[in-house]
């Protein structure tokens, strides 16, 4: 008799655990989301230079991630997003520059849902803080069709971004989110060293900063 109220107290802890974890589990989601990313000027600067290189064009981004619903209004997530087609292209004084850089930030955000009806649509705003990884390839000068390269360097940055977009119901589980993105992704820094010729590098500095356009999907379980 003991060894079935046992049993019974076992069954009715593992359905209760089990509810408990269904209930949790029905506010978790999972996104991915892709988009365009279109630098600001980049102020990279050599130490002790004089030239500014701001243009490090556009780059597409790709990111994923895992969130929580909060309540009807409230919700966060933990995003991984790679940025991997800036790239200095620019000309100063007559020296033309070049040299890839790519990115990697790990955020966590939160996001407010506007409680509007809109029917389908859901406008949402948001905050994120993080950390970035940039990494940037050898910086080429070429003057006279002569180039020039120097060291390549990685910066790890605090990063921030805020965000506003919408999010549009395809089905009670799967949302369209389309959104705009201002990123900023911290520090880009290139090692001193000896250029290819020879000459002294004493290493240079700039700033990742993007305004983004976003398209993504979030399913919630």
């Amino acid at each position: 008799m003991k060894g079935m109220w046992v049993a019974a107290a076992a069954m009715v802890m593992s359905v209760a655990g089990s509810a408990q974890a269904a209930e949790w589990t029905k506010d978790v989601y999972v996104r991915l989301d892709t988009g365009w990313g279109f630098a600001a000027n980049a102020g990279i600067k050599q130490a002790g230079g004089t030239d500014t290189i701001d243009d490090i064009g556009n780059s597409p981004l790709l990111g994923l991630g895992v969130g929580y619903r909060i309540n009807p209004m409230f919700r966060t997530d933990l995003t991984f997003t790679y940025r991997g087609g800036f790239a200095i292209d620019d000309k100063v004084n007559g020296t033309a520059y070049d040299g890839d850089i790519d990115s990697y930030a790990t955020m966590l955000n939160g996001y407010f849902d506007v409680p509007v009806d809109l029917g389908r649509f859901k406008p949402y705003v948001g905050f994120g803080i993080g950390w970035a990884h940039n990494k940037q390839d050898a910086q080429g000068a070429t003057v006279a069709g002569v180039k020039e390269t120097a060291p390549d360097g990685t910066a790890n940055s605090f990063a921030w971004q805020a965000m506003l977009g919408t999010g549009f119901a395809i089905t009670e589980n799967l949302s369209l989110d389309a959104g705009y993105r201002y990123f900023d992704g911290g520090r880009l820094k290139w090692d001193a060293g000896k250029t290819s010729a020879g000459n002294d590098f004493n290493g240079a500095k700039g700033d990742l900063k993007s305004h983004e356009i976003t398209l993504g999907l979030r399913y919630g379980f």
